[in-house]
């Protein structure tokens, strides 16, 4: 079975995991804003990670629909302060035969709440 890992977050964090994790799969990369998306899928860099070409088999979009669509694998990279906010978006696009996984660290503002 074909794995796809999704990554929500394409900050440097995100975008390291998405290099590491491109070696054997394919990796969609979400960035909430689509112009960073355009320059990570023209140029294969990001600007958060300047000196790192990433490889064909990751892809940027800033549309979290498309960015979960058929993924196994999706991992929450996304600074604490929008970690909640981030994950109602992504709510109606998350299906039961996906593996969620966090790799934020801190506690919610406002509440002092840990991610998990």
């Amino acid at each position: 079975m074909h794995q796809h890992i999704t990554i929500i977050g394409a900050g440097s964090f995100g975008t390291a995991l998405a290099l590491i994790l491109s070696g054997k799969t394919t990796v969609s990369l979400w960035t909430r804003r689509a112009e960073l998306a355009q320059h990570i899928n023209t140029t294969r860099t990001n600007t958060y990670l300047p000196d790192v070409k990433l490889p064909a088999s990751v892809s940027a979009t800033s549309s979290l629909e498309d960015c979960l669509r058929g993924s196994t694998l999706v991992i929450f990279a996304v600074p604490s302060l929008y970690m909640r906010e981030t994950l109602r978006k992504a709510a109606p696009f998350i299906t039961m035969d996906m593996t969620l996984l966090h790799v934020v660290k801190g506690l919610e503002e406002g509440t002092g709440k840990l991610m998990s």
